[in-house]
Parts: C-alpha cells; sequence; structure tokens
C-alpha cells in the first residue's frame, strides 16, 4: 500500500461517522422509494414484486443490522459502554434487536392493511398472505446473524490495519469511564457523609436535651 492510499484510508476511518450517515441517508431513500413507494401496492404473493420485495427484506436486514451496531458501537455512554461487551454478545444483542424491530414492522403492516380497508380499499396491500408476512419476519430475522459475523470480521479487519487509532479511541473511552467511576465513588462517598453527620448531630442533639433534662 502506497503513503497516498494509507493517507486516505485513515482520513476516511477518522470521518467514518459522516460516510456512514451519507451512505445510510442515501441507502433507506433508496430503499423507501423503490420497495415502499414504487412496490409496495404491487406485490402480491408469489408475482416479481413480491419476490422483489423479498430481496428488500434481506437488503434492510443487512444495512439494518450494520446501522445498530455502528451507533451501539459509536454513539453509547462509556459508562454502560455496548463496546465492553464481547463481541459475540454485541453480534446477539444486535440480532435480538433486529428481530424486534421485524416483529413491529410486520404489525406495523398489518394496521395499514386493517386502515386501508375500514377507508374502502380493495384488498390487503401489504400483508398479501399468512405465508408472506412469516416469510418476511424469517428472512429479516435470519439475515442479521450473518450480517453480525461479517460486521464483527469488518471490525476485527478495521483494529488490525489501524492499530494505533484504535488504540487511541480505547485508551479515551476507558479514560472516560474511570472518570464516571470516580465521579460516581465521590457521590456516594459525599452522601455517606451526610449520612454519617445527619445521624451523628440526631445523637448529639439528644445527648444535649437529655443532660438539659437532668440539670
Amino acid at each position: 500500500m502506497t503513503n497516498g492510499d494509507n493517507k486516505v484510508d485513515k482520513f476516511i476511518f477518522k470521518n467514518r461517522r459522516f460516510f456512514v450517515l451519507i451512505s445510510s441517508v442515501i441507502f433507506w431513500v433508496a430503499f423507501i422509494y423503490i420497495w415502499g413507494i414504487k412496490g409496495w401496492n404491487d406485490a402480491q404473493f408469489g408475482n416479481i414484486w413480491w419476490w422483489s420485495d423479498l430481496v428488500g427484506h434481506v437488503f434492510a436486514s443487512i444495512m439494518l443490522t450494520f446501522n445498530i451496531f455502528f451507533v451501539l458501537r459509536n454513539y453509547t455512554s462509556p459508562r454502560k459502554s455496548f463496546r465492553l461487551l464481547e463481541k459475540g454478545y454485541q453480534a446477539v444483542f444486535v440480532v435480538i434487536i433486529v428481530v424486534a424491530i421485524a416483529a413491529l414492522w410486520e404489525f406495523f403492516e398489518g394496521v395499514l392493511d386493517v386502515v386501508n380497508i375500514i377507508r374502502g380499499g380493495e384488498r390487503f396491500a401489504a400483508q398479501t398472505h399468512a405465508l408472506d408476512t412469516t416469510i418476511d419476519f424469517f428472512v429479516t430475522s435470519i439475515m442479521a446473524i450473518p450480517a453480525s459475523i461479517f460486521y464483527i470480521k469488518g471490525i476485527n479487519s478495521i483494529e488490525r490495519k489501524f492499530p494505533d487509532e484504535h488504540l487511541a479511541e480505547e485508551i479515551e473511552k476507558y479514560e472516560e469511564r474511570g472518570k464516571r467511576i470516580a465521579e460516581q465513588i465521590a457521590t456516594h462517598e459525599r452522601t455517606v457523609q451526610k449520612k454519617i453527620m445527619k445521624k451523628f448531630h440526631g445523637q448529639l442533639t439528644g445527648t444535649n436535651k437529655e443532660i438539659a433534662t437532668k440539670k
């Protein structure tokens, strides 16, 4: 790899949040247009648009998995950092979120269909068949597993490629976590001190009253 290529890679790595945001926005806008505005009402079970819709669920699952991973690894509080988990547990956590979103989405489509029928629609547009709903949910959920494995392998590759930048980020993360822990300890100590002083003051007041009574 040349020096120029290395500089470009480092630039992309340092500005990855911006590039991920832009690419995600482009993907989801295109996705909504192709599989929402254009293809939703034409997708009848077994026809070409239904197969296209199935492909859309595959792409959506993969991108959703990547987005959830990225957000949790880059925007969570260091005190409760997702990145402190082992990568295998990270994958399990992300897959569970994708499954939950897939279930909510199928429910949302069902609600839209009910509303469409109530308003005088002739047929179900989103949930065309019980099997369709099951397949959509299954595909979206299952695809999150290989997508998570691929993302983790990508993370490992990036960490090997940029060890200095990765180490600097890890140090910064643990320093921040150390500060939070120190703040919690200090807060706890102040609380304990206040309780002790309150108890001591109560005992002292009681003693003074007892002495005054005896006099």
